[in-house]
């Protein structure tokens, strides 16, 4: 059962660091946003949320700062979700630095979960920080991870930036150490990319 569920979110993971799908649950995360008057205020939100985040009344730990920063994610999301991605620079001024602000936390993220742990050890952490929990808006890797999809697919300054942050090489650590977890995963992927499953 274990390895199914390994399976399974590796799969998931891979889709959406190919591009591909956003999740069956979908239509609840943007089903709030779906006049221009909700997406409107939806933007106007997330604007007052970054901003606090970036300039806050009192100093913030790193674990607040972190909190706050997830629950940005669904928001976000809802609202650039089916924009066209030049929306994102257009309408929102601080996306460059807020992508910088999710990429530095999914390394982070990343690197404590790998730190100090066996391959094995490492690899299941990890998966179960990506994993889809009850669901898509409570699990925060998920949505972390759905951020840095939309934003990977706006103009290539977001690229630069997660480049500059160290996600890629990160992300790719990460494939290696999920083909560790599993060895019969990459034959079983190879297969599925093939047809033959």
């Amino acid at each position: 059962k274990t390895c199914d569920q390994t399976q399974k979110v590796i799969m998931n993971i891979m889709r959406k660091l190919v591009g591909g799908s956003r999740g069956s649950n979908e239509p609840s995360l943007n089903s709030v946003m779906s006049g221009g008057h909700h997406s409107a205020l939806g933007l106007m939100h997330l604007k007052k949320l970054f901003s606090e985040y970036l300039h806050p009344t009192h100093p913030l730990s790193e674990k607040e700062k972190d909190e706050k920063l997830y629950q940005m994610q669904p928001l976000f999301n809802k609202v650039f979700g089916n924009s066209p991605t030049s929306d994102l620079m257009d309408k929102f001024p601080d996306s460059l630095l807020f992508c910088q602000h999710v990429s530095k936390l999914m390394v982070a993220e990343i690197r404590k979960r790998a730190k100090n742990q066996s391959t094995e050890a490492a690899s299941w952490s990890i998966v179960q920080f990506l994993e889809i929990e009850n669901n898509e808006e409570s699990s925060n890797g998920w949505m972390l991870l759905t951020t840095i999809n939309l934003l990977a697919s706006g103009d290539a300054s977001f690229i630069e930036v997660m480049t500059t942050c160290a996600l890629p090489s990160t992300l790719v650590k990460c494939l290696y150490l999920f083909f560790d977890l599993n060895k019969n995963f990459l034959k079983q992927y190879s297969s599925l990319l093939r047809g033959e499953l």
